[in-house]
């Protein structure tokens, strides 16, 4: 089986929620606040995707001329989960701090 990638594509996707999610662009008000109530579960769902990104690109062998290609995008997956990771952890933290957790 033979697949095509558009890892620009990938890391485009991965650029977009991160900056939506950590709200560092214009958004309506009403999905801003949305960001803010649901970024536990935003957060959740992105570690799980990243999650699954990986276990996905590791499974695939690329062509030899595609080598670091392909490790500098598990690189730039392995980013996005670390960021999902830790922004749970401080979600964790603050409701701990708080008494909630």
């Amino acid at each position: 089986m033979k697949l095509t990638l558009d890892p620009e594509e990938l890391r485009e996707q991965m650029t977009l929620w991160r900056s939506a999610v950590d709200l560092r662009m214009d958004l309506r008000p009403d999905i801003r606040a949305h960001l803010i109530v649901r970024r536990r579960d935003i957060l959740k769902n992105f570690e799980k995707t990243g999650r699954d990104w990986l276990t996905v690109l590791r499974l695939c062998k690329p062509v030899p001329e595609d080598a670091r290609a392909h490790a500098a995008l598990c690189a730039d997956v392995e980013e996005f989960l670390t960021w999902a990771q830790a922004g749970l952890q401080q979600l964790d933290e603050l409701a701990a701090d708080e008494g909630g957790g």
